[in-house]
């Protein structure tokens, strides 16, 4: 899951994003706090690579359509350009049924990914299940 705008942000802006309060980080070589773009096209390689929103956000009701192309669409055009592949799988930020609204869910669906993963605990099965809402 990659947060794709924090990679080349400030560590200040880093902190601020990933809830440094609920986690312990170490710090890289670099005294940054994630991995740089050469490490995800390195994974890509060998791993699906996902689409963690632009800031690692939390969507609300209230947020406007260009929240939504900044975080959804703009994050996954970021991934794939830096990767050279296609980003095929959202991962959604947190596990609070609220941040999963309606109006992220449809730009989510409509930006051109086929998986969107949350959360929740829920058996997920070929048929019938919503592959853009993966418990």
């Amino acid at each position: 899951m990659i947060p794709s705008l924090l990679i080349d942000s400030t560590r200040e802006h880093q902190q601020k994003c990933i809830f440094m309060d609920e986690w312990t980080l170490r710090e890289n070589p670099d005294g940054s706090l994630l991995m740089s773009w050469e490490n995800v096209l390195e994974l890509s390689d060998r791993h699906v690579i996902c689409c963690h929103t632009g800031n690692h956000y939390r969507f609300n009701e209230t947020d406007r359509s260009n929240i939504l192309d900044l975080e959804i669409l703009k994050s996954k055009q970021l991934i794939e350009e830096k990767i050279s592949k296609p980003v095929s799988h959202f991962c959604w930020v947190g596990g609070e049924e609220v941040h999963y609204t309606r109006s992220a869910y449809q730009k989510v669906r409509k930006s051109g990914y086929q998986y969107g993963f949350m959360t929740n605990n829920c058996i997920v099965m070929p048929k019938g299940s919503n592959p853009f809402a993966i418990n």
